[in-house]
Parts: structure tokens; C-alpha cells; sequence
């Protein structure tokens, strides 16, 4: 039903006359780059609109690393109000372990964060899948930033902060 109108040839079989283009304005992306740290994202200099979506990049099978581990360490005490848990006791390290983040290609797990800003905000975490380690390349990338931008722009997320998904340590240069 949502493509009915892509089409110069109707159901019924009749040529249909004029544009068979959607009638709205492609969306636009501005981005910019920041170097800084995700968890502190609210505190970066050249950051202007307030972010509601943050977007970090995770492999199947692995636990939280660098920037998911990160914001893992930030939402995960921000649960228990004080110090950090213990990697265990640590919110996203128990969904990839149990396998409620999975973590396939372009799929992307939505949480709202738990940190004051977050709620403040409501602000989501949004986990994108890169699908098994090694196999990561410019293909799997542009899938996954397309779905990402797509998930967190449906829920009405307009402002996402992610880090450089992929360009870790072995990763895309």
C-alpha cells in the first residue's frame, strides 16, 4: 500500500500519467564531527542541539567494548545511582551475553537511557549490529548507518550522536 503510487502501472493493469515519484522531499542529514568522548556528548564543544539518540556499532558474540562499554559503564550506574558494577552486574554486558542483543547486521536494539540527561532528554541508546567479526567492510557499513538513521528517525529521534562505527582497532581505515 505504501508504494501504490511509485508505479506508472496501477493494480488493474492501467497506465497511470504523470510523476510515478513519491511527492515529498527526500531527508536531508547534516553531520558533523566532534572529536570527544560519547559519554560526555552534552559537554562537546560545536554541540548545539540537545542529542537524543546516541548510536554505537557492536559485533555478535561480543561483549561491550570502547564506546559501548563505555556508555554501558555510564547507564549501568546510572541504575544503581553510585559507582559502577561490575562488568557482570552491567546492563548492555548482560544483553549481549543472554543474547538479547544480537547484533546482526544493521539490526539495531533501542534503550532508553537511564542517565539524568538521558531522561531529561528521553534519549535513547541505540546499539547497531555489525553483524559477525570480520566481515565488517564498506557494504555492511552503509546498511547499517542507512538503518540506523531510519530506526531512530522513525521513533522521532532528530539528533544522533554516534562514534566512527567500524573504525576501531583491525577495523575500516
Amino acid at each position: 500500500n505504501l508504494t501504490r503510487h511509485l508505479s506508472l502501472v496501477s493494480s488493474d493493469g492501467e497506465r497511470r500519467s504523470g510523476n510515478p515519484l513519491a511527492r515529498f522531499a527526500p531527508p536531508t542529514i547534516k553531520i558533523n564531527v566532534i572529536c570527544g568522548n560519547i559519554t560526555a556528548v552534552d559537554h562537546l564543544p560545536g554541540v548545539t542541539s540537545a542529542i537524543d539518540a546516541i548510536g554505537v556499532g557492536h559485533y555478535s558474540g561480543g561483549k561491550p567494548e570502547t564506546a559501548m562499554q563505555a556508555i554501558d559503564i555510564l547507564i549501568s550506574s546510572a541504575l544503581v545511582d553510585g559507582e559502577p558494577p561490575a562488568e557482570s552486574d552491567r546492563v548492555l554486558y548482560q544483553f549481549t551475553q543472554r543474547g538479547t542483543i544480537q547484533s546482526k547486521l544493521a539490526q539495531t536494539f533501542l534503550l532508553n537511557d537511564p542517565s539524568p540527561r538521558g531522561k531529561e532528554l528521553d534519549r535513547v541508546v541505540a546499539i547497531a549490529g555489525m553483524g559477525a567479526p570480520g566481515r565488517f567492510g564498506s557494504p555492511e557499513l552503509t546498511v547499517l548507518a542507512r538503518e540506523l538513521c531510519w530506526t531512530v528517525g522513525r521513533i522521532g529521534k532528530s539528533h544522533l550522536a554516534t562514534v566512527l562505527i567500524g573504525a576501531g582497532n583491525g577495523n575500516l581505515s
